[in-house]
């Protein structure tokens, strides 16, 4: 049955209601209200009005369907496209967060890094493969000049990569447009220098490999090496291995010394072989490379702010006071998109309160592995300093920022299955999504944060 024209009409209202919110929220941060003004932005909002407009009118439902995933995809790869044309010529410049400089350092240094591991030592390799190239394909593309200008072009190829595996094997999910659409996603896809782009990827593909099977019937030795590889990738990674492994070692007892043996030796073997140095001497370094207290803190306001002189957390007292809540609401304003944050609160409660579909969520042990990850992720954001303050980290929280987009998506198309008027409604979330992307990606990307958080 096809909907009216009149209701058609609602979805792109809906992206122009979400933009304006989300620009009368930018109004807590603090930010000049001129660059929302800006034809960056009125282009990236005119984009994905055309994208739902051209979902909404499709023949419903099976059109509807196809184009709620295809519009939004095809979107994306344009900015894709422009993202490589741009780093070609440098014709608009994109801002650059975190630890640019010290990511650089360590590539230029052919340093190894502890806490990025393994990340780490892929990028050598490639960097390796790409500096003994012919040279008639260095001067072709002209992306060896500098570690720099080829950590551009990797992390560019990372993100494209990641988001045509993520679109090909999981299409029309809103679990996985919604990362897609977050703000961090899209600024690490413009050729970002820094360790997050060669990564990122990791968090989706994981959550999708825990929810499409029961944990209790995975390989314990898949679930073993998985566990030990994360926090060796990244650090920030420790806690979400640790989730996966004590999830099925409760939900499959029987299997549990298996999992457990296969994560200690599969850590041992990695570090042996790719580290060179002896298993107790990374961990050392590994806990090491963690600034605690006031140690690298850069911004003046988080100094003396920390638990203890060993702790990388704030305290709980300053991480819950009023000025450190309004850093985390900027912060996840720009990186992480308030919708995504909105949309997870409003699909749970709509969740727990339909029957059928709550009592089934209470009974799934994925969903309540899934609001563990929530759950860590909040306290991340909420806990963890930031060393160079809530502007020049924003990216720091890229994995908070994806968990809460995923699960929200997630949650989201567990309760469309179970309504008459599925696309329609998957197609107005996303329409309230994309409109407050449109707003806070254009400013990450494009005009950067307010100058006065730094």
């Amino acid at each position: 049955m096809t909907q009216p024209k009149s209701q058609k009409l609602i979805f792109p209202l809906v992206v122009v209601l979400s933009a304006v919110i989300t620009m009368a929220c930018g109004l807590f941060t603090e930010i000049p209200i001129l660059p929302f003004l800006s034809l960056a932005n009125a282009a990236a909002l005119a984009l994905c009005i055309v994208v739902v407009s051209v979902a909404a009118w499709r023949p419903a439902p099976q059109g509807q369907e196809r184009m709620l995933w295809a519009g939004p995809v095809a979107l994306w790869l344009a900015f894709f496209a422009f993202a490589g044309i741009n780093l070609a010529s440098g014709l608009v410049e994109t801002q650059a967060y975190g630890d640019h400089d010290a990511f650089l350092w360590l590539l230029d240094g052919g340093w190894i890094l502890s806490k990025w591991f393994l990340g780490h030592v892929l990028i050598h390799f490639l960097i390796a493969i790409a500096q003994h190239a012919p040279p008639a394909l260095k001067a072709l593309w002209g992306v060896f000049d500098s570690p720099e200008a080829l950590s551009k072009w990797l992390a560019l190829i990372a993100m494209g990569a990641s988001t045509i595996y993520l679109v090909r094997t999981r299409p029309g999910r809103l679990s996985v447009l919604f990362v897609l659409f977050t703000p961090v996603w899209i600024v690490f896809s413009v050729g970002y220098v820094e360790y997050y782009p060669f990564i990122a990827w990791i968090v989706p593909v994981l959550y999708l490999w825990i929810l499409d099977r029961p944990l209790a019937e995975r390989s314990p030795y898949a679930v073993g090496c998985i566990a030990a590889a994360l926090p060796l990738t990244y650090i920030g990674y420790a806690p979400l291995g640790a989730i996966l492994l004590v999830s099925f070692m409760v939900l499959n007892p029987r299997q549990a010394p298996r999992a457990l043996a296969a994560c200690v030796a599969c850590a041992l073997t990695l570090i042996s072989v790719f580290y060179g140095k002896y298993p107790h001497e990374f961990v050392h370094d590994y806990f090491g490379s963690m600034a605690t207290g006031d140690t690298l803190t850069a911004y003046s306001r988080y100094q003396g702010k920390a638990a203890s002189d060993a702790s990388v957390l704030f305290s709980p007292r300053y991480a819950l006071s009023g000025g450190h809540l309004k850093d985390v609401f900027f912060m996840w304003f720009f990186g992480g998109g308030l919708a995504s944050v909105l949309i997870l609160a409003g699909a749970l409660a709509a969740a727990l309160a339909r029957r059928p579909v709550g009592a089934a969520l209470r009974r799934e042990p994925r969903l309540w592995i899934g609001a563990a990850f929530v759950i860590w992720a909040a306290l991340y954001m909420l806990f963890m300093i930031p060393k160079l303050g809530p502007g020049k980290d924003v990216d720091l929280f890229f994995v908070s920022y994806l968990t809460f987009a995923f699960f929200a998506g997630h949650l989201v198309d567990i309760l469309a299955e179970a309504c008459p008027q599925r696309p329609a409604v998957r197609l107005a979330v996303l329409a309230g999504f994309l409109g407050n992307t449109a707003v806070s990606t254009v400013y990450l990307v494009f005009f950067g944060v307010p100058g006065e958080v730094f």
